[in-house]
């Protein structure tokens, strides 16, 4: 064979050689470096003649079936100044391509057509500076076909809420994803949509055992909102002019904590404090004026410095409620004064008293009145959501509880899953991980063994997909090993047997 100059005036002639000496692909490719295989022996072991970038076809001529699941890497800047916040949101998609099914020959991802064709879709809420990363594309298996497209929302999205009852509120997160049979080809050099065919159809992964349909990719805590689940519905109109809708909903109620103790608490102290104008003497109407503005202002100050905290809407919330009813409080209380100078001395002691009494009481049945009615409906509104989730995961159907990735170490210990695997510098969900499989900080805030950095490594050098799951398949001492750190098989071993066969002596203790 002979060697090949991989200057760019030679390229022409290394295709040529490729044409003319396909009887002898594999040692073409052993004799060219790795940047050039790729693309190369794809034109080998694939027709150059077939529209790789066409829709694949199916047997029956029914709409391609298209399985997806997805998962949340990041949910944080809720804003209800902005109505937005920031997501990093990913979508799998698996397909089976029959194109690639051959009779002969091993081919792994690196050797697929890069003009092949792919699902896509669009978020539809997305804001300007939210972009979608085509992460990656992967060939399963190359006995069935079955091929897998990675795709990653990062940014803003769109999201309106309802403030009525803020801040005891709750905000259904919608992601809206449109497909019109959007596509994509591998390398991204063709893409576009069908408005005439109905080409593919969307399914979730809801029944499948092997992965979770949504896993939440940290531990599911955001600033102000407490989480409390998901929902999922996917919609194919009998009309092919419209777009295939997939809605994935994100339950959150607000944490009104914040607001109890940094903004209703000090105004509900500088309204009360105002009591103390009427232990001044009656007539003495300038130190009662003095103490009442003093409060008056300062609660206007506090106003100034926590109106960042409260949204701005054309209509009252429960807070601004709050604030209109402390200040029309405070403005009473100096009107009383005044009132109350004007009486004589008997009679100014009986009002005033009576007021002292009354006014900060009306305050505080009027708190009551704005924030109960809102509170009731914040505390059913979780337990609905909460029993509902409870039901419809006995079903298995569109509602489900959120599976962090730390719910998943605890529930999955050592048992082993295929599961969500890396695909080179890109998530490729396959499963749920354990928490044995954690060592190293990974690109999803966990990481892999040597062992499975190393295939991993050569999965991405054009290795078949499920060489992989080798290790996953070993007995659970694997595991252990993972688990207590650089401790060897033998240590482990004495460990385990002295538990099990022994309750006088002290367990090896390892090291």
């Amino acid at each position: 064979m002979n060697n090949f100059d991989l200057d760019k005036n030679n390229d022409a002639k290394v295709e040529d050689a490729l044409y003319d000496e396909r009887h002898e692909p594999i040692e073409i490719r052993r004799s060219l470096p790795k940047s050039h295989r790729s693309s190369m022996v794809s034109s080998v072991i694939f027709d150059e003649g077939v529209h790789y970038w066409t829709p694949p076809p199916t047997r029956d001529e029914e709409p391609l079936h298209v399985d997806f699941r997805c998962a949340c890497f990041k949910l944080n800047n809720v804003s209800t100044v902005d109505f937005s916040v920031k997501i990093k949101f990913v979508i799998v998609f698996e397909w089976i391509d029959e194109r690639l099914i051959l009779d002969d020959g091993i081919y792994s991802t690196n050797d697929l057509p890069r003009n092949l064709w792919g699902p896509d879709v669009i978020l539809e809420n997305a804001e300007n500076d939210c972009e979608a990363v085509y992460d990656s594309f992967s060939l399963l298996n190359s006995k069935t076909g079955l091929l897998k497209r990675t795709v990653a929302f990062h940014g803003a999205v769109y999201n309106p809420m309802d403030l009525k009852d803020f801040p005891f509120d709750s905000d259904e997160l919608e992601l809206k994803f449109i497909s019109i049979c959007n596509w994509r080809t591998l390398d991204g050099s063709r893409y576009g949509n069908d408005v005439c065919n109905r080409t593919y159809t969307l399914h979730p992964m809801l029944r499948r055992k092997d992965v979770q349909f949504f896993v939440l990719g940290w531990g599911g805590k955001i600033p102000e909102f407490q989480i409390l689940g998901w929902s999922q519905k996917v919609t194919t109109p009998d009309d092919v002019s419209q777009p295939i809708c997939f809605k994935f909903d994100i339950h959150l109620v607000r944490k009104a904590n914040f607001y109890y103790l940094k903004i209703m608490l000090p105004l509900w102290l500088l309204v009360l404090s105002s009591v103390a104008a009427f232990g001044i003497e009656t007539d003495d109407l300038g130190a009662r004026l003095e103490v009442l503005f003093t409060l008056l202002l300062s609660t206007i100050a506090f106003l100034y410095i926590i109106q960042e905290s409260i949204p701005k809407i054309n209509r009252l919330t429960v807070i601004d409620k709050v604030v209109l009813a402390s200040l029309i409080t405070l403005v009473i209380s100096v009107v009383f004064s005044s009132v109350i100078a004007r009486y004589k001395e008997d009679e100014a002691v009986y009002l005033n008293t009576t007021l002292a009494v009354i006014y900060p009481s009306i305050y505080i049945v009027a708190n009551i009145l704005i924030i109960g009615p809102a509170h009731w409906r914040h505390n059913k509104l979780k337990a609905k959501l909460v029993s509902k989730q409870e039901l419809e995961n006995k079903k298995g159907s569109q509602f489900g509880s959120f599976h962090s990735l730390s719910n998943i170490r605890k529930s999955t210990k050592l048992k082993m899953a295929k599961s969500y695997s890396m695909s080179g510098n890109v998530m490729d969900l396959r499963g749920s991980h354990s928490s044995g499989m954690m060592t190293e900080s990974g690109m999803m805030g966990f990481a892999m063994p040597e062992k499975i950095k190393t295939k991993q490594a050569e999965n991405d050098n054009g290795t078949n997909f499920e060489d992989s799951e080798d290790y996953f398949s070993n007995s659970s001492l694997n595991m252990k090993k993972v688990a207590f750190g650089e401790h060897d098989e033998k240590s482990s071993k004495e460990t385990i047997e002295s538990n099990d066969t022994t309750t006088k002596k002290k367990s090896v203790k390892i090291v």
